[in-house]
């Protein structure tokens, strides 16, 4: 369980939904904290009571195949200014950064490790379910504690 509240408070302050078990049936409600042993949650469209579980609930996050071109963009920015380069470049190099990035391959990208610490707080800030402490993103579904966000 200590495992599972450390990867959920890593989504504490963005809009993720969770999935959590109440009288045996199934809510959504978004993450709001890790308190104890326990996942805070807060209704969705402020509808009903804010509540605890020390239940795994699952994240509702997005695969990185979701990302748009302006995500993208703002991302690469991290690393690239418009004045330096071409829209074109900061998606293309904003991408490869990234897949490098998540295909666990940290010291390949050339950069410094603060940024890209800062690339994958923006990254899970808007959602996304990114590797954590050597798990692939199948590796924390398989285990429960993300699902992946369909619209």
């Amino acid at each position: 369980m200590l495992e599972y509240l450390k990867f959920a408070a890593l989504y504490i302050g963005s809009t993720i939904e969770v999935e959590y078990a109440h009288r045996n049936e199934a809510h959504r409600a978004v993450l709001s904290g890790v308190i104890a042993n326990n996942v805070q949650f807060e209704p969705l469209n402020n509808s009903g009571k804010y509540g605890l579980t020390s239940e795994i609930c699952p994240l509702f996050l997005r695969p990185l195949s979701d990302i748009s071109d302006e995500e993208v963009i703002e991302i690469a920015s991290v690393v690239f200014t418009h004045n330096d380069v071409s829209i074109r470049y900061m998606i293309d190099e904003g991408k490869n950064l990234i897949n490098k990035m998540c295909s666990m391959k940290l010291n390949n990208t050339g950069y410094i490790g603060y940024i890209c610490l800062n690339i994958f707080d923006l990254l899970r800030s808007k959602s996304f379910l990114l590797p954590w402490m050597g798990l692939s993103p199948e590796e924390i579904i398989a285990r429960g504690w993300a699902k992946y966000k369909t619209e």
